[in-house]
């Protein structure tokens, strides 16, 4: 996971927190993506795939 922040990536650290108009990058496998989406935004969409 990364956070871009004012066009800045940043390793994020424990320390880190979101702050308002940060971009979160995620490196998943296709396998996962959609977990990690359904995490992230739960009823906000359908799988891969069923649309």
């Amino acid at each position: 996971m990364g956070i871009i922040r004012e066009d800045h990536p940043i390793a994020p650290s424990r320390d880190d927190s979101l702050e308002a108009h940060d971009e979160l990058l995620f490196l998943a496998t296709p396998e996962i993506e959609d977990a990690l989406e359904a995490l992230l935004s739960p009823g906000k969409r359908q799988p891969r795939g069923k649309e």
